[in-house]
């Protein structure tokens, strides 16, 4: 339990999902831009990696409760967490005056932590308990896409469409398409998640369109990202290899096969001898190990693309000489 008094504040992110029992008193909750009151009985889920804090005006104080968790890496089984004492011990006290919704508010959140489904809410796309296993790889997928682009992209969006093909087209697209929109925009803009997106999408005139393709192609499962922007459109398709493993195959109508990772560098180049050599020895003298890389081109003599993953950050310093480096078209830091 934790207890805030008159004047604290504390923007913060955690390293973890954190849901948050107010149990007593009144304040104010920053969160996504927006400030709104809280008070005893509200109960909320902050994502890993969401800035939100608390404000505490004059007359104001709060206790509340904090389970800081992360579902991935617990590895235990959940079901029948309502039912044990601990949980009714939580829960019953904080919404006494209110039973049945307290009943539905704790087997939502136990369905969320069990299953990671989502049902009743009013800003995010449901997700039921038998689709949440099975979109979990498509919203990793659809995320890294949107991300790819946005930090691809050098001008204002005008348009995005999102293409499902195959197994990805009978899936509950919603959510997907939510968790890509927050990865293409949040490069362009703060404040961004799978909640606002398509809002903010739709009031900056960004037309957002889903296009499902039940055809047989080359790969059992795909997405493709066509975002229009004022330099022209870029292009991104991915799909999921073993069934859980998110590849990009294709940027801009060049092939390839790529696994995305926390430190990337993007490379345009003009197909040329003599590239990739003077490109290794610019990262090797400036003590830079590549871990991999994935290269490709439309035809010979065409741009070629390449991503690379290296070990550690790339500074600046280390971009700008390669900007510089002969038939380097564009060269860009990407982080996932």
């Amino acid at each position: 339990p934790y207890k805030y008094n008159v004047g604290f504040r504390a923007v913060h992110t955690h390293e973890f999902d954190e849901m948050l029992i107010v149990t007593g008193g009144t304040a104010l909750h920053q969160y996504a831009g927006k400030t709104v009151p809280i008070k005893r009985g509200d109960v909320f889920l902050i994502p890993e990696g969401r800035r939100h804090g608390y404000e505490m005006p004059n007359g104001c104080r709060m206790e509340n409760i904090n389970l800081l968790f992360d579902l991935s890496a617990l590895g235990i089984d959940w079901s029948g967490l309502a039912e044990l004492d601990g949980f009714q011990k939580v829960f019953a006290p904080i919404l006494e005056a209110k039973e049945k919704g307290a009943l539905q508010i704790a087997e939502q959140m136990s369905d969320y932590l069990i299953t990671g489904a989502v049902t009743n809410a009013i800003n995010t796309p449901s997700v039921s308990a038998e689709d949440a296993p099975r979109l979990k790889p498509y919203m990793t997928l659809g995320g890294q896409l949107g991300s790819l682009v946005g930090q691809v992209a050098e001008s204002g969006l005008s348009s995005v469409t999102i293409e499902y093909e195959g197994s990805a087209a009978e899936i509950n697209t919603r959510p997907v398409t939510s968790g890509l929109l927050e990865g293409l925009l949040s490069p362009l803009m703060s404040g961004v998640n799978m909640i606002n997106a398509p809002i903010l999408a739709r009031d900056r005139d960004i037309d957002v369109s889903e296009v499902r393709h039940e055809r047989d192609g080359e790969y059992q499962t795909l997405i493709r990202l066509t975002v229009e922007t004022e330099s022209g459109p870029i292009t991104a398709a991915g799909t999921l290899f073993g069934g859980d493993k998110p590849r990009i195959i294709e940027i801009n109508g060049i092939k390839l096969e790529a696994e995305l990772s926390e430190n990337m560098l993007y490379i345009i180049n003009k197909d040329r001898p003599g590239f990739i050599g003077r490109f290794g020895t610019t990262l090797g003298d400036a003590g830079v190990n590549i871990a991999t890389f994935q290269l490709g081109r439309v035809k010979q003599g065409s741009d070629a693309l390449a991503l690379i993953q290296v070990d550690g950050n790339l500074s600046d310093d280390v971009l700008a000489t390669l900007r510089e480096l002969p038939d380097v078209v564009q060269a860009k830091a990407l982080s996932f």
